[in-house]
């Protein structure tokens, strides 16, 4: 297996937050493991994965994944299940995006695997440098496992050396790699009481109080008003196509838009539309039109 010159970009993913440590060491971590002076830039994805969330940073990771350029290694560290001897360390190299990653197998690598589907090479990681019973590692693989083996697949990839770390640096995984189970269907149906009600789940809330929800952005268009039931709460809303559009609408209204991820998301003028509708990662939503 070989790739053309690239110059290897490492992205990172993880529920570490920024008030700890975690992420420095993990970067520091992942310099110190290179063997050859090169500048490898380091992008950081996001460190506010919902604290241990696999499926949330499973959400996160396939919302990266329309962007992420070739010669990417993406190291993802969400993992609550750390220490666990069955549990694998998860490599994926996708050959036709000439794109890597690295995470705990515990399905946070969902989004890649059916992406690439049969085109993707899997294996588990292994490090000649450190034993497998090594107590320093149990509680912290992404820096004492995870980021030394981004640092050595960085650099196969910067020299086409794949197959050499493919021999030395990987080993087959004990079982297939774990996949999370699919979520709740968004839904439409005829409500003889309230009328066509859209329903999913909350996938994501930003930092503005935005929600954006797993509803298709296309089964609903400008212009339409409805309402938004979140917990034991409801409002009027509005479906626009751009924030502003909510500036002269009424104070309790919810805005309703396409995202960036081309499903519907709530939001208010200024305002959180999560405070508003007391909804986190993972609650069902409703619209009812």
């Amino acid at each position: 297996m070989s790739a053309p010159l690239l110059r290897p970009v490492l992205f990172l993913l993880s529920d570490f937050g920024w008030r700890d440590p975690y992420v420095g060491a993990l970067k520091a971590s992942f310099v110190a493991a290179l063997t050859e002076a090169r500048v490898t830039p380091i992008i950081d994805l996001c460190h506010d994965v919902a604290p241990h969330n696999i499926r949330h940073g499973a959400w996160i990771l396939a919302y990266a994944l329309k962007t992420l350029p070739r010669g990417a290694v993406t190291l993802a560290v969400v993992d609550p299940g750390v220490g666990d001897p069955e549990q694998d360390g998860l490599i994926v190299y996708w050959p036709q995006r000439q794109q890597a990653f690295i995470a705990p197998d515990n399905g946070l690598l969902t989004p890649v695997l059916n992406a690439a589907g049969s085109d993707a090479r899997i294996a588990a990681v292994f490090s000649k440098d450190i034993p497998d019973n090594a107590p320093a590692c149990k509680t912290f693989y992404g820096r004492d496992r995870y980021a030394p083996a981004a640092a050595h697949l960085t650099q196969a990839l910067f020299d086409s050396e794949l197959d050499a770390f493919w021999r030395d640096r990987t080993r087959p995984l004990r079982r297939p790699p774990q996949l999370l189970p699919p979520g709740q269907t968004p839904q439409r149906a005829q409500n003889s009481d309230l009328g066509p009600t859209l329903s999913g789940t909350i996938d994501h809330s930003d930092r503005f109080g935005n929600l954006l929800s797993d509803i298709p952005a296309g089964w609903l268009t400008p212009g339409k008003t409805a309402v938004v039931s979140g917990k034991n709460v409801s409002y009027p809303a509005l479906c626009v196509s751009h924030y502003a559009q909510l500036a002269d609408a009424n104070s309790d209204t919810i805005g309703i838009i396409a995202s960036s991820h081309h499903t519907l998301e709530f939001c208010c003028f200024e305002a959180s539309a999560a405070e508003r509708l007391q909804l986190r990662i993972g609650d069902p939503a409703t619209i009812t039109l």
